[in-house]
């Protein structure tokens, strides 16, 4: 799908940069999901949060082991956040 996630490196806070398998990129804050809490609330810990992975099968970030099952992309819809600009 075009919104699988190839490339996500940590920014700070709860943001990070990505790339999408048709080569968008663009920084996603995911500070407002994090402090709703909910199924994000393991990742509210800026240490846990950086611990993040890409599923491969899925295309999406993932954090710990028991979240590599979730086929909803997190972050989809999102990529048109912030536009990352050309240096």
């Amino acid at each position: 799908m075009h919104w699988n996630v190839v490339f996500a490196k940590y920014l700070g806070g709860y943001r990070l940069a990505v790339t999408f398998v048709d080569g968008t990129s663009g920084e996603v804050d995911l500070a407002r999901r994090v402090r709703a809490g909910g199924v994000f609330a393991r990742i509210s810990d800026v240490n846990s949060f950086k611990q993040f992975t890409i599923n491969p099968d899925f295309g999406t970030i993932c954090w710990g082991t028991t979240w590599t099952s979730r086929r909803k992309p997190l972050l989809r819809g999102r990529r048109r956040a912030v536009p990352r600009h050309a240096a």
